[in-house]
This record gives structure tokens, sequence and C-alpha cells, in this order.
């Protein structure tokens, strides 16, 4: 080969490249570097290999010194210097010299010997592209230095016992061999290919708040800003900034608390979280329950943003929560009230026919949605939901649109369009109520259901979507067009002309006109009933103070003792026990009856003169305290009169538990109500008519045994 001519000298799957590695080995099996000072070691009785030829000892040699030469005839001193045992390169000598006083001996020995060979070689591995992961042991020659750093041999800096380590990119040594074949799937319909990540959240950079920033860094998108949720929670539904610049992430099942800043451990301040300065990783997330079937899940966008907290509607489990920091608040539980009611109608009642419609649509179809009312302090929450009136109703999953097919013959249809708002074609289940964040109560239905809320400062809006053209055409009072009156003068003559005409705007009106009869042929038969009149308790009662129970002066407390017939025995022994006034005060019921005997009705006096009972429970009165008499109250009826002395279960009147019943129905139909008598005995009876209109029966039966089919109302007249 010439100098001037080019040539593969050696080409493939093989490089020539430098290659060098750290040799070493240590001349005794241990050391002291690192170790504590004036530790002991015996060097020349660990020997690595063979018997190293410089060693230090711990073991101590005794010498004499002799002063015959310096003190003239004083004896030897005999075993006076004591050193150690060594031998040492380039050592001195460590008895003292003449007039020098040296009381020490210095000198080398040596631990380990290092080499660095090098050399070229040929390696399907390209040497000169190794990387280091370190500066210390992961490092190697010539990438640590171009000569021999001392520090990179010195056991404290790098120890003997970590071996040579490279790193390498395998792809610098892949061979281009790959035939790649690759075809369409079988349902491709030619569509763009995507690829879906339906639990990854994307962000921005942060925002600079400074006041001379001119970027605006919520436009910028890195390629690694994102996160993905986990995907055992449901899909994710939606994220929300919260207090304390929280992000609430709340999946189907579960809702989970991001970046929440937590206080500082002073006691532990290596296990606190301060702030996050990565988003979604900086903390794990709060959990605020872990269960089986999910908990704070959510199905819908809808996140109202109160002075309290964050509201927010699993409907999956029939729950709302009231989200405050780190805790929640399940507004829905036992003792709200609306407990049952959520469980049967939050969830969407569409989902049983369309399981996939969109339910969180609540501008133009199914969806729930709310406004936090800030004059009232209410919050009030609005579902959206329709139920098929016809199993020929289909949906369509594309264009979200709700159809019924049209045969058109030899298997072709035609595709008609159905709104959800058709009473035709759909029964609507929407509802509205409202929620007091005061009280913590449920407080009203409302009758209006609308598409969307606007809230503003003590008031806010609510709307219907719709448009315009409902309707055929705008009839109206034509208003008369005015005269007009021009008054013109004249230069030559003292008379004035006055002139009126009247201008007709044109309203011609193209169209036609269909003329409506209003004339009805047939019979009509009323179908809503007569509204029944307000209900009036009995003229001439007696108002009577029942007692419910007593308030303690000190300590404040209430007690209520109308729950069971011994807390009301046990109130009157209290009271009776006490000795002034001072202690306990009475609380009073007022109720109007005609007197306080078995089978007498208790009105509540505070209502009116309406028929509104008295709550059920035990009671006594001030002059029954001394006899401690009880009264039992049952649906409004004393149905027990009891004595708690000398045995607090001892009954002296008692009534049988029959009362009298009347049924009403109004609906075309006869249908059977069932029912148990006075005596035990299981009686049927029918109520209703064919051809509609009210029906009614009355009868005597045992209280809870009447069972009563849809359409059929029933009311209690009173002990039989």
């Amino acid at each position: 080969m010439t100098s001037n001519t080019t040539a593969v000298i050696f080409g493939g799957d093989t490089f020539i490249s430098r290659f060098a590695f750290k040799t070493k080995i240590p001349f005794f099996i241990d050391n002291r570097v690192n170790a504590p000072d004036d530790s002991d070691i015996f060097y020349d009785e660990i020997g690595n290999v063979a018997y190293p030829k410089y060693w230090h000892s711990a073991r101590s040699i005794l010498s004499n010194f002799d002063l015959t030469n310096t003190h003239g005839g004083t004896p030897t001193l005999k075993n006076i210097i004591s050193y150690k045992a060594h031998k040492f390169d380039c050592p001195n000598d460590p008895l003292p010299a003449e007039g020098t006083g040296r009381t020490f001996y210095d000198g080398y020995f040596y631990l380990f010997a290092y080499g660095i060979p090098n050399f070229y070689c040929e390696s399907s591995y390209n040497t000169d592209l190794r990387q280091a992961f370190n500066n210390k042991e992961g490092d190697f020659w010539p990438h640590v230095s171009t000569g021999i750093p001392d520090d990179w041999v010195q056991e404290d800096f790098v120890s003997i016992a970590n071996d040579n380590t490279y790193t390498y990119n395998v792809t610098f040594s892949k061979q281009n061999k790959e035939n790649t074949f690759t075809h369409l799937p079988a349902d491709y319909n030619g569509a763009p290919c995507y690829t879906y990540y339906p639990f990854r959240a994307v962000y921005s950079d942060a925002q600079n708040t400074d006041a001379d920033n001119r970027v605006n860094s919520w436009l910028t998108y890195r390629a690694i800003s994102y996160f993905d949720f986990p995907q055992n929670y449901g899909s994710l539904i939606s994220l929300d900034g919260i207090q304390n610049r929280a992000v609430l992430a709340r999946f189907e099942n579960k809702s989970l608390l991001y970046n929440n800043l937590l206080t500082i451990d002073t006691s532990n301040p290596q296990a606190a979280y301060v702030g996050n300065p990565n988003m979604f990783k900086g903390a794990p997330p709060i959990d605020f329950a872990e269960t089986d079937l999910g908990y704070v899940g959510s199905q819908n966008k809808m996140l109202l943003k109160i002075p309290q907290g964050q509201i927010t509607v699993d409907a999956k489990r029939g729950q709302v929560f009231l989200i405050q920091g780190t805790r929640v608040e399940d507004l829905s539980a036992f003792g709200s009230g609306m407990n049952r009611f959520f469980t049967d109608h939050l969830a969407f009642e569409i989902l049983r026919y369309f399981p996939k419609v969109d339910i969180d649509n609540n501008f133009n179809g199914v969806g729930l949605h709310g406004v936090y009312d800030s004059k009232f302090d209410r919050v009030i929450l609005t579902k959206l939901d329709y139920i098929p009136l016809s199993s020929d109703i289909k949906y369509d999953t594309t264009t979200k649109d709700f159809y019924i097919e049209e045969s058109l013959g030899n298997n072709v249809f035609n595709k008609i369009i159905v709104s959800l708002k058709d009473p035709d074609y759909f029964c609507n289940k929407s509802w509205t109520l409202s929620f007091n964040v005061n009280t913590k109560t449920w407080i009203s239905f409302h009758s209006y259901i609308p598409n969307w809320y606007i809230a503003e400062n003590n008031f806010f809006y609510s709307g219907i979507n719709g448009c315009c053209d409902e309707f055929d055409f705008v009839a109206g009072e034509l208003v008369p067009t005015p005269s007009t009156t021009t008054t013109t003068s004249s230069s030559t003559s003292s008379t004035t002309t006055t002139s009126s005409s009247t201008t007709i705007n044109p309203c011609l009106l193209a169209g036609n006109v269909i003329l409506t009869s209003c004339e009805l042929e047939g019979t009509g038969v009323i179908t809503v009933p007569p509204v029944p009149p307000p209900c009036q308790r009995p003229m001439n009662l007696v108002t009577f103070a029942l007692i419910p129970g007593y308030v303690i002066i000190s300590p404040p407390s209430t007690v209520v003792s109308t729950g069971s017939q011994e807390d009301a025995c046990n109130a009157i022994s209290y009271l009776k026990s006490l000795t002034n006034d001072t202690t306990a005060s009475i609380t009073n019921l007022l109720a109007s009856a005609v007197s306080l005997t078995v089978g007498q009705t208790l009105y509540d006096t505070s209502t009116g003169t309406d028929c509104t009972l008295i709550p059920d429970g035990w009671y006594f009165t001030a002059s029954t305290i001394e006899s401690e008499i009880v009264y039992n109250v049952v649906n409004g009826y004393i149905i027990q009169i009891v004595s708690c002395n000398p045995v607090p279960t001892t009954t002296t009147t008692t009534t049988a538990n029959c009362f009298s019943f009347t049924i009403s129905k109004t609906s075309t139909g006869v249908v059977t109500v069932s029912y148990t008598d006075c005596s035990g005995n299981p009686q049927t009876v029918n109520v209703g008519n064919s051809g509609g209109g009210p029906s009614s029966q009355t009868f005597c039966a045992r209280n809870g045994s009447v069972t009563t089919p849809p359409g059929v109302s029933l009311l209690n007249n009173g002990p039989c």
C-alpha cells in the first residue's frame, strides 16, 4: 500500500482501538488506611506474596543505653529504650544521636503496587467510546487524565477492592442487518393512527410571576413534562387546582390529592415533604380512603369551589362530598335525610339502557351540574337524566345521537334522530335540589331543571338551551303609522298652507295560513283527582304541656327522654331528686287533645290548626311526675299509659295495635289491597274503577300490615 492510497485495513464488526486497565496487587492481606490512630497491626506477619521487604509492626523492641562514654563509668541502662519493629526504605536511625536528641524514626514501606498497561486490540466494542459513571472507581485511563493521577491509585480515594468498571452503549457496536416487514392491521380504515393515553396528564412550564416577565410559560410543553396516573382507579375524569396549590385528581372510583404542602416535622426532617418541586412526583398523593368498592370517585367533571371547600359528586355510588383540605365529608351520609334518595336516584338511569352514552354533557343532554348561591349560602345541584319509552330507540356512539330506524323496504332503513326532550320517546327523570352549607342540611327540591348555571355575587343565572325558531309565526297587533304633517309658507302671501299625508309601510307576508278548529267531540274523563281541602283538627281541644326531657344548667347539656319507657322513668326519678330549680330546667312540648287517655290524638300546637301530630315517643307531664306515669305515643295516638312504680315495665292500661285506614284510588283499573285484621287474620279489599275516577274503602287493620300497590294512597284515621 502506498502512502497516497486509501484502503480498508480491517472492517466489518470489529474495532481496532486502544485499551487500558488498572492492574493492582496488595503486599499485605490487611491495612490500616482510614483506620483510627494508634491501631495495632503486625505487617511483618501478614504478607500477601512471599515476605515483603519493607514493613512496620506494632511489636515493641527494647534496647540498652550505654552511658560510659558520656558520664564516665556509669553502668549501662538495660532495656530503657523501646521502639516498634520495622524495616523501612530510606530509614533514619531511631536511636538518639550524639548531640541531636532525635526521638523518632521515619522511612517508607509500600502497601500496593499499581500498573496501567495499554495496548491496541481487536474487539467488537469500540473501547474509545467507553463511558465512566463517576470520577473514582467508575473511571478509566486515559479518560481520567492524560497522566496517571496520584489520588486515583490511593486507597483512601479509590479502594483496591473496586474492580475495573466501564459502561458502554452497545448501539455503537450494532450491525444494521434487520429487514423490517410491516403491514396494516386488518381493521385499518384509512384514518391516521393514534396512541391514546387515557391516564396521562401533560403539563406546561411553571409561569413566572415576575412583573418583568414577558414569556407565557403556559404555552411551553416539554418532551418529558407528563405524568401517568395509576390505572387501577378507573378513568381519569378531571384535574382541578384547589387551595394551597394542590391538584385534585378525580378518577371514576377514587380521588387523590397531589402536591399538598405538608407541615414540617422538625423531629424527623428527612420524612417531611416541604412543597412540591416536581409536578405530581414531589410527594405521595393523599388518599382519602382505601376501600374495595371505591370511595370519593367521580364520573362527572363538575366541581363546585365554595368558601367551605369543594363539592364533588360520586353518581355511581350515590354520594355527595365536601372536600376540605385533606379531609372529606359525606353530605349524603346516613342521617342527612337524603341517603336513600341519593342511593336510588343519583346514579344515571339511562346507563341501564345505553351503557356507552355520554353522561357528562349537561349543556346538551345528560349530566350533573350545579351552582353556589352566595346570597343564601346554599349549593344547588341539578341532575339531567332520561329513560327511553321504547326499545326501538338506539344510540350512535360516534355522533352521540339517539335515533329510530324507519324501514323503507329491502333492508333499507331511514335514520330518524329523536330528542331527549321529546316526551313521546323519553321519560324525564331529572331533578334539582339544594343544600344549606350553614345548617348542613338538604333543604328543598326545586321545579326548575336548567341546562347551565352562571354564578355571580349574591345572585346567579340559569338557563335552558333552545332556539328562537320553535314556533311557526308571530302574531301581534299592527301599530298604526302616524300621519306626516307638512307646513309650507309663501313670501308673496300671508297665508300658510298645511297638508297631511299618511305613509303605510309594506308588510307583505308570504306563506300558507291554516284555519284550525277548536271544537272537541267525545266524552271527557277527568284524570286529575280533585284537590282535597286542608285537614283541620277538631274544635274545643285542651292544651297539655308534655315533657320530652330537661336541660342541665351546669355543665350545659340537654337530655331527651322520649326514646324509651326507661328513659322517661329515669328522667322522672332525676327530676324528683332535685332540691331546687337551679340545677336543671324542664323542656315542654305543647299538644292539643280531648284528654290524656288511651286512643286520643295529640296535635302539635306550634303548627296552628292543621293536623300535624307530635313526634312518637314517651312523655310525661308536671302533674304525673309525682305519680310516675308516662304516656306512649305512636303515630300521634296514645297507645299506652304506664306506671314507673314499682316495676318500670308494668302496664296499667293498654290498647290493641289496631287502627282505621282509608285507601283511595283515582286512576283507571281495579287493584287488590291486602292487610291483617285486628284478630290477626289476613284479609283483602278491592279499590278502583275500571273506567277511572275516585274510589275509596275504609277498614280496620293492624298497624303496619296494609300493603298498597302503586297508585293507591293510604290514610290512618286513628285507633278502631
